[in-house]
């Protein structure tokens, strides 16, 4: 180390300019340095960032300001111009039309505008041909402006013809027509008008719409044998026999196009066990000469000829009380093959007790072998009459009458009135006498009492226009004891018709029918009777008889008895079929439309 420093050379800077070198001289410390004069810093010059910068605020104030005073104002933008052409059926969407609130300079400083629809308003999704003139307003602040546009619509499409098959003819004979349609999106369908121009190869279908617009399409027809047989099976593709009889083929023919004929072609599989129920197949088959195969398959249903037995339990009428339950009493069907089929009763209808009316309730169930049998229950929804039921409803009013009493079954008739609030007309006589108080009971719940006789005796009444006045006027003392009012509404025994009175009278109930109205009373005969005068003791047919009678009458005067029990039963299944079918009672007055049979003596 040493060494090599010996060996370095020494400059020297004293005295002389030029450095001297010393070798091997180990006195380091008489090295001397050359001094240089001190440089002076350079001060750095700012002058063209504060320009730069002073430029920059004067731009972007320059940007603020036209900015903020660059004009705005309002841009409509159509989509397909003002004159905006579509095609019919397509929808027109006035959402199309935009507008944007939008500086003259700076395009990029918009806003979007409130685009209103003021002139034009209609439905666009059913616009006819023609032209509609539309106009908008676009609304931003307290900016508005208005655009027009035409909307053009037109019909510049054809038909649209579709061809049905795919154009096969077997070989040496002619094409088939398989089919087609053509359809207009304005006419509708045009298949009616499609001309057909045909060669041998190639049939050309076209069709013009009103609108002059014209589509045509070709079919290419290529012979070629790719039809199957035609299997015809007599007595078509379903047959039924009954249990444990013999199955008979009823016959199949098969025709090919090209090959004719070929019935003793086709193959039959399959057989029919008749001796239990069910269902068998038989099926059919044929190949032409090209391999064309066909295949049909007849079903052959072994059955019973016996329909089930479906019974209703309970009424086939029942009569509900508006707000009643209705619960269906039930029912049962039974079949002699299938056994109990109760489960399978099938009810049509629905029964509204909080509503008045006549419901259909229809049951119906079928066996394995589709026989089927129905039964029928009709609900009767009936509602008390009101208090103020007026005196001329108009159609549908029934007056109920009872002749002959009162008697032993007056007072059980007057509660079932009273219980559906109906009012009714009694023509009373004095024939029971320990009844008489009746009459006025009949009075005091507001039905009306009417003259029939005192005596009821034929011979007595029917002898001279004067016996019979007396009588009335005997039975019309007895009515003011117990009402304290006259009657004037009376019926003649037998009515104004009977023959009986010949007997007695010559030509008395013409007589009679002429002097009442100028003595001051109302008479009346009926127009509907129950046939409990001698035709009938049952009381059903006095429901059907008079409810039947009722249908076809707007006003009914109804023929009864209340001296005769199955009679009196009958009235509250008439009042509950009546309420609920509509109808109004009301008791007789002098308003009444009375009705008068013709005298035949």
């Amino acid at each position: 180390m040493k060494d090599d420093l010996n060996k370095l050379d020494i400059v020297d800077f004293s005295g002389d300019r030029r450095p001297q070198t010393r070798h091997g001289s180990k006195d380091y410390t008489t090295v001397r340095t050359r001094a240089y004069p001190k440089r002076r810093r350079r001060k750095k010059n700012h002058t063209g960032l504060l320009l730069l910068a002073a430029m920059t605020v004067v731009l972007v104030v320059a940007f603020i300001a036209l900015l903020i005073f660059d004009k705005k104002t309002i841009k409509f933008s159509i989509k397909d111009g003002e004159t905006t052409p579509i095609e019919y059926g397509e929808v027109f969407d006035p959402k199309s039309v935009t507008a944007n609130y939008t500086g003259r300079i700076f395009g990029f400083n918009k806003k979007e505008c409130i685009v209103t629809l003021i002139e034009g308003d209609t439905d666009f999704s059913a616009l006819d041909l023609g032209e509609y003139h539309l106009k908008y307003r676009a609304t931003y602040s307290d900016q508005t402006k208005e655009c027009s546009q035409i909307l053009k619509v037109q019909d510049t499409t054809g038909p649209e013809i579709k061809l049905e098959g795919e154009g096969y003819a077997s070989p040496g004979t002619e094409y088939k027509e398989e089919g087609y349609t053509a359809v207009d999106n304005y006419d509708g369908d045009v298949t009616d008008k499609v001309k057909v121009d045909a060669s041998k190869d190639k049939i050309t279908y076209s069709v013009t719409d009103s609108n002059g617009n014209t589509s045509t399409v070709e079919r290419t027809i290529t012979y070629k044998d790719v039809f199957a047989p035609e299997i015809t099976l007599t007595d078509g593709e379903k047959v039924l026999i009954q249990l444990n009889s013999t199955y008979k083929e009823p016959g199949y023919k098969a025709v090919d196009d090209v090959d004719g004929d070929v019935t003793d072609k086709v193959k039959v599989e399959g057989t029919v066990d008749s001796s239990k129920y069910g269902t068998s197949y038989i099926t059919y088959t044929v190949s032409d000469s090209n391999g064309n195969e066909a295949k049909v398959t007849r079903m052959v249903v072994v059955q019973e000829s016996d329909p089930p037995t479906l019974t209703l339990k309970g009424d086939t009428s029942i009569y509900l009380n508006v707000g009643d339950t209705f619960e269906d009493p039930g029912y049962k069907a039974e079949d002699a093959v299938d056994g109990d089929l109760t489960e399978d009763v099938k009810i049509g209808g629905s029964v509204d007790t909080s509503k008045a009316g006549v419901y259909l309730l229809k049951y119906t169930v079928a066996d394995h072998s589709d026989n089927e049998v129905t039964a029928e229950r009709y609900v009767y929804v009936y509602q008390k009459q009101a208090d103020d039921v007026t005196k001329d409803p108009g159609k549908k009013v029934v007056y109920l009458t009872f002749d002959d009493g009162p008697g032993p079954y007056t007072q059980q008739l007057l509660d079932i009135l009273d219980k559906y609030n109906v009012k009714a007309t009694f023509f009373v006589t004095n024939q029971f006498p320990k009844y008489a108080d009746m009459i006025g009971e009949e009075y005091k719940r507001g039905h009306t009492v009417a003259l029939h006789s005192y005596s009821h005796d034929y011979p007595t009444i029917y002898k001279s226009k004067e016996a019979f006045f007396t009588d009335i006027a005997k039975m019309n003392e007895i009515i003011y004891e117990q009402t304290g009012q006259y009657a004037n509404i009376l019926r003649f025994p037998g009515g104004t018709s009977n023959t009986i009175s010949r007997h007695y009278a010559t030509g008395i109930m013409a007589d009679l029918a002429e002097s009442a109205p100028k003595l001051g009373y109302f008479y009346s005969d009926w127009n509907i009777t129950s046939g409990d005068a001698g035709e009938t003791t049952v009381t059903s047919e006095i429901v059907a008889n008079v409810t039947a009678g009722m249908k076809y009458q707007d006003v009914s005067i109804v023929l009864q008895h209340d001296i005769k029990d199955f009679s009196v039963n009958a009235v509250e299944e008439i009042i509950q079929w009546g309420l609920a079918n509509g109808y109004t009672f009301l008791p007789m007055d002098e308003t009444t439309p009375m009705v008068h049979w013709k005298a035949n003596n």
